[in-house]
């Protein structure tokens, strides 16, 4: 029964980093052994040691193990020279086997900073990392890695070229609005996109701005539109959106050189707490040609991505404090951590938080093996 299953099948081919007199123990054995422990909420590279010496017997019936339990020390340093663009290929690979995207998919794409993988003198920059996330699943698609916030936008079109999109509509924040990111999207990915609007695309701005502001003053009279409305209540605070959809754009001069833009939509939010009221606009920019509920349905969704992603993975699983730096351990172990997050989300039997998830799955090696699914 050793190395068999979905995990052994996508990472056992992953390029080895070291160099053949540091072989002694299987890399497979040390990222098996490293996933086991992160579901079960271990953090560090010494208690991943002791986590495995604890429970040798039960790994062995999946790993090798030929030398024994590796040391801390051997783990850690696999995980500082492994290749994480390879890894975050193979992670992409894997969880297309376990949970294949249906058309009609919607992928919100986001960043995540790791503050405490940094340093002081800001010598060494807190790792960004851009996701992929399938809101109907609550999966990690794949990610790209990059120094900082603003390299999103490079960033983006790789994550592309590592994740399948077609027939699915992806989400995006203003730092993807760039024409190659949407004709990447809706010519060579054959998906649909909604993607907010912002300044940083000055002129389509303004333009799409003037638009909806004309229709407001004009009461949206001779305005082909479609206006959703809805509300929400939470401990004195009163939150009302009314999201404004057209794809009555043909006169639209900067829209035209976007080649991929149907519709454009408008969102009016109005927030009310303790009598203070304000109100906020934003923009949005769609491929979606007459299809003003899927419009609507993609930017209201597009936020699961924080609750459901970077909440957890801070929550849980402590991202945001971790200090694992050198080389590429940050971004390795990071990739570890939506794998745990996405087998944890995946195992229905017990229905529960994560952190009670990963507290039984250090204490009942029985859901352990559940969680991990072999």
């Amino acid at each position: 029964m050793i190395n068999q299953g979905p995990f052994f099948e996508s990472f056992s081919s992953l390029p080895d980093p070291r160099k053949d007199i540091n072989k002694k123990h299987l890399m497979i054995d040390m990222l098996f052994i490293t996933l086991c422990a992160v579901i079960s909420g271990v953090r560090s590279w010494e208690d991943i040691e002791e986590f495995a010496i604890d429970r040798e017997e039960w790994l062995r019936k999946y790993i090798s193990l030929p030398y024994g339990i590796p040391s801390h020390d051997a783990i850690r340093y696999l995980f500082m020279f492994l290749d994480e663009k390879a890894f975050n290929k193979a992670f992409s690979e894997w969880v297309s086997t376990i949970s294949p995207l249906i058309e009609g998919s919607h992928i919100a794409i986001d960043g995540k900073t790791n503050r405490k993988s940094g340093n002081k003198d800001k010598t060494l920059k807190p790792l960004h990392t851009v996701t992929a996330w399938a809101t109907g699943t609550s999966l990690a698609l794949g990610h790209i890695h990059v120094e900082e916030k603003t390299n999103e936008i490079t960033a983006i079109p790789d994550l592309l070229d590592i994740i399948e999109v077609k027939g699915c509509l992806v989400t995006i924040d203003a730092m993807g609005c760039q024409r190659a990111i949407t004709d990447k999207i809706s010519e060579e990915k054959k998906g649909d996109y909604v993607i907010a609007l912002k300044g940083n695309q000055k002129y389509l701005f303004e333009e799409v701005t003037e638009y909806f502001d004309d229709a407001l003053e004009n009461n949206f009279k001779d305005f082909d539109y479609l206006c959703f409305k809805e509300t929400e209540k939470d401990h004195g605070r009163i939150e009302s959106r009314s999201y404004y959809i057209t794809s009555d754009i043909d006169d639209l001069f900067e829209v035209k050189d976007w080649k991929t833009i149907k519709t454009i939509a408008m969102v009016v939010a109005k927030r009310k707490i303790k009598g203070n009221v304000s109100e906020e606009k934003r923009f949005y920019i769609s491929s979606c040609k007459n299809e003003p509920e899927k419009v609507k349905d993609a930017i209201r969704n597009h936020w699961k991505i924080e609750n459901s992603l970077h909440w957890s993975l801070d929550i849980s699983f402590n991202e945001d404090q971790c200090r694992k730096r050198v080389k590429n351990s940050a971004k390795n172990i990071s990739t570890v951590r939506k794998m745990a997050l996405t087998m944890l989300k995946t195992e229905a039997t017990f229905k529960a938080s994560i952190n009670a998830k990963m507290l039984k799955a250090c204490r009942k090696t029985e859901y352990l093996e559940k969680v991990l699914d072999i």
